[in-house]
């Protein structure tokens, strides 16, 4: 009896001893598992002590585990060289709004929730450029959890109950990590470009923050954007079409600011772009033709800036003079003068007589107005007194001369 006692003792100590193997190993496998599906590398074997780093998706990947007390303390460093080193994304505290008050302003991508939690410092551009949708889910987990990203690393520490085992979101924490850093490195490849994109997202705050910003960093060459009218949008669809590239054509400009359906300022963006396409005949006359509508005051502006093209200005019939005239400032009645005597436009002749005199009227204004009476009539009307031979095939006959006092003569008779 006392052998087979022994027995069964020494069977259940190395079933213990087994079982407790197992557990130590299990902490170890689980961190091996982790580090190999990431392509790392644990460094120490100690249970409460774990180290593992190496390099996933072009970043330095460090995780680092210490046992305080009652809890295991987790610490992911996540580094990447091409991170500007000035950029700083952290969560929002009382010390960030407090500098807003005082007057320094973060970088703000339009999306509500995410600009309440997240604080950003940097390159404005860039950074709204490279936070689209799917980064900003990243960003926004990982800062809410803790994480901070300034000097060109994420650093993470997470505390959990003191066991052995790796904690499950570790993996996700690095893989997410380093989208967001690889992101945040080549937000400079193509800003314009990736504006562009962020400008379709489903917040419409966030597509007019990216439009605006686009509008900012780009003025003269802000890219194509070929979106389609969206009626529950107009103020958006006004930064779009008001943002096109030169390739925008007249006539779709001009329809869009004549559709009644969509408010006065959107209607005004359009119309603004239209004057980038002058003195295109479309362009003209669709700013021509909303000198008596509702956007009078912004088609007049638009003229008068171009008192001074002649390809404009020699376009404008009387009634449109008269109401150009009456409009005006005096310097553009007098820019607007001089062009039409440049240009020898006979229809804008009664409203020149008209401002070439009057009380109330400066002298800049009137001689001005004498100065384009006097050319135009030169150009357009016939002077008695000036003669010429006629051609060859009028022999005999008198002609009109364009100087006063001079003859011009035939081939034949020279």
């Amino acid at each position: 009896m006392a052998d087979y006692g022994d027995r069964r003792r020494e069977r259940w100590r190395r079933h213990v001893d087994r079982d407790a193997d197992r557990r130590r190993a299990a902490p170890q496998t689980a961190w091996t598992r982790t580090a190999r599906r990431l392509g790392l590398v644990v460094r120490t074997e100690s249970p409460n002590n774990v180290v593992f780093d190496g390099h996933y998706a072009g970043c330095a990947i460090e995780v680092t585990r210490v046992d305080k007390r009652r809890l295991a303390e987790w610490t992911l460093v996540v580094s990447r060289a091409d991170v500007d080193p000035l950029l700083k994304l952290t969560r929002e505290t009382a010390m960030t709004r407090a500098r807003k008050v005082l007057g320094q302003e973060d970088v703000l991508t339009g999306a509500p929730g995410f600009d309440f939690l997240v604080y950003i410092e940097g390159d404005a551009p860039q950074l709204v450029a490279a936070l689209d949708d799917r980064t900003r889910q990243f960003a926004y987990r990982l800062i809410e959890h803790g994480a901070t990203i300034s000097g060109g690393s994420l650093r993470l520490v997470r505390r959990t109950a003191l066991t052995h085992a790796a904690p499950e979101h570790l993996r996700r924490d690095i893989v997410e990590g380093a989208k967001l850093l690889r992101r945040l490195a080549n937000a400079t490849d193509d800003v314009r470009t990736n504006l562009i994109q962020n400008s379709r997202d489903e917040d419409p705050r966030v597509r007019v923050t990216n439009l605006d910003m686009l509008r900012k960093t780009y003025p003269y060459d802000v890219g194509q954007l070929d979106w389609p009218l969206e009626p529950h949008a107009p103020h958006e669809v006004a930064w779009r079409i008001a943002l096109m590239s030169s390739r925008a054509d007249a006539a779709s400009l001009a329809r869009w600011a004549d559709d009644t359906a969509l408010d006065v300022k959107t209607r005004g963006a359009f119309l603004a772009r239209l004057d980038d396409l002058l003195p295109s005949p479309r362009a003209l006359d669709a700013l021509l033709a909303h000198l008596d509508g509702d956007l009078a005051g912004a088609a007049t502006r638009r003229l008068l800036a171009r008192a001074d093209d002649p390809s404009v200005v020699r376009n404008l019939d009387r009634k449109t003079t008269a109401l150009l005239f009456e409009r005006a400032t005096n310097p553009d009645r007098v820019r607007l003068a001089d062009t039409l005597g440049e240009v020898g436009v006979a229809a804008a002749l009664d409203v020149l007589v008209e401002y070439s005199s009057g009380f109330l009227l400066p002298r800049a204004v009137k001689d001005a107005a004498r100065r384009a009476v006097t050319r135009i009539d030169r150009q357009t009307r016939t002077h008695r007194g000036h003669l010429s031979v006629a051609d060859d095939a009028e022999a005999g006959t008198l002609a009109l001369s364009g100087e006063q006092g001079r003859l011009t003569l035939t081939d034949r008779e020279t």
